[in-house]
Order: C-alpha cells, then structure tokens, then sequence
C-alpha cells in the first residue's frame, strides 16, 4: 500500500499483528519441520514425538517466544521498512527503488537473527535439560560464547531474507492487483488473499528451503569453530547422496508456509482495513 507521506507506521502495526496471529495458529507445523531436520528424523516421527508424547500445549509451544518475537518483528519491518524505504526512494526518483528496498530489508531483518538463533537452539531437544528458556538463553548464550554465536549462520540467513523479500513483494504487488481487478466483494478478495498469499508464501518456502537446511545444520552445534554453507552443503548430500536431503521437512514446511502466508496476507489487509480505513 502506497501512501505520499514520507513515513507511517501503519504497515509496521499492521505488519507486527499479522506475524503474531499467524505464529500462534501455525507454530506446532513449525516445530515439527525443524526437528525433522535437527534430528534426521522422518515425518511420522518427529509428529509422533511432539503430538503423542508431548500432548500437552506447554510441551507443544516450547521455544514460541522467540519465533513470536523474531517473526512478528521481521514481518513488522518487512512491510513497514519496504513500503517506507520504497515510497521513500520514489519520490527521490532512484533509479532500481525496488532491488535497493529489498537490498536494504533484508540486511534489516538480519539483524533481529539472534531470536531466530535461540529458536534453533529451544527446540532442539539435545539442548532441553542445559537451556530451559529464551531469556536464559539471551544470557548466557553471549556470556558463555561470545555475541557472535547468536550469528551463526548468518550469511545463509541474509541470503534467504533478500531472496524471499524479492519474490514476496513482487509476486504480492502483481496478486493484489489481480484480486482488485477481478473480485469486489470483501469476502471473496479475502479468500483470494488467503488461498494467493498461500500460494505465494509456500513457493517461496519451497524454493528456498535447502538454505534453511543448511543453516539449520550450521546451527546444531554451540560454541564450535564456524564451517562454511559449502562443506555444510557436502555433509548434508553425503549421508544419503540424494538432493532430497535438502528438503527433509520440507513437505510440512511447504503446508505451514501456505496457512502462515495465507494467514499473514489475508490479516495484514483485514488489520488495516480496520484500523486504517
């Protein structure tokens, strides 16, 4: 949504309180498709582990904080800063306002990545007895092995955040404008906002999950020597020297990422209908 005024915070708002909505209805799916990947374990397993034997919403919901915290700020800025970087850019008339919006959002969302650490770290269960929480963790994490350790894995991090941000915006703009053209009544534009916002949210997931893989396995251990995404990447390939290693998870990854998106789009333009309409 595009407005003259040099900066709003209606996109921030609206943007914070989509993320949150979607986190706590889709945060279980979440769960399970990163254990799949810390523990090399199959679907069935990992669903078998966190819905049978951890049944109750305590046990489910553990590491949510900071997922809460990470996704709703960086869905927050994702909406807020590019719409504001962008107006912003046009109305200097930068050549590439686009690319240099994206560009600038995704070195800004790297920078709330500790939370995304921390989530890595909760929710996987070598870590259950030494760490029992996010503000724990806040603390002795550093403490213990230096600020940089909350980065780890930051260059894969980065990478995914401008790529995702660049298919995102530009197959959302191109969406929107379908369903404004296309549909006028409120509730049928929702259900298109939702089942395309879906659509969108689980191509990108899709296409980019390997580097969430391997920023995953970057992240299992604590306090070792740094390795780069490329050995990680041949580690990962020769357990089973199939590229479908890349996408263990990746099945309810894509589903989580259908309701997350479809959920964010849908809410993001219900909230400021709401609020700012």
């Amino acid at each position: 949504m595009k407005t003259n005024s040099p900066f709003t915070t209606r996109e921030f708002i609206c943007g914070w309180l989509a993320a949150s909505t979607n986190i706590i209805i889709t945060y279980p799916l979440s769960k399970i498709s990163i254990q799949q990947v810390l523990h090399n374990e199959s679907l069935l397993k990992a669903s078998k582990y966190n819905v049978v034997r951890r049944s109750s919403p305590r046990d489910m919901y553990r590491g949510l904080l900071p997922p809460l915290c990470q996704k709703s700020l960086s869905v927050s800025f994702m909406f807020g800063a590019y719409y504001n970087i962008h107006n912003y850019l046009i109305t200097k008339n930068v050549k590439y306002a686009n690319h240099l919006s994206i560009f600038a959002l995704g070195i800004i969302e790297t920078m709330i990545m500790p939370f995304e650490r921390i989530q890595s770290i909760l929710v996987n269960r070598d870590f259950n007895k030494k760490y029992k929480n996010m503000i724990q963790l806040m603390i002795t994490l550093p403490q213990e092995y230096g600020f940089k350790e909350c980065y780890r894995g930051m260059n894969m991090v980065l990478l995914r955040n401008i790529l995702g941000t660049g298919f995102f915006f530009n197959l959302k703009n191109t969406s929107d404008f379908y369903i404004s053209e296309s549909y006028k009544l409120p509730v049928i534009q929702s259900a298109a906002q939702f089942v395309l916002g879906g659509i969108i949210g689980a191509f990108i997931s899709t296409c980019l999950y390997p580097l969430s893989v391997i920023k995953l396995e970057m992240q299992k251990p604590i306090g070792t020597k740094f390795v780069s995404p490329i050995k990680v990447m041949v580690e990962i390939y020769s357990r089973k020297g199939k590229f479908m290693e890349f996408y263990k998870g990746g099945v309810i990854n894509a589903v989580r990422a259908f309701f997350s998106w479809g959920i964010i789009n849908t809410s993001y333009e219900t909230y400021m209908k709401w609020f700012f309409e």
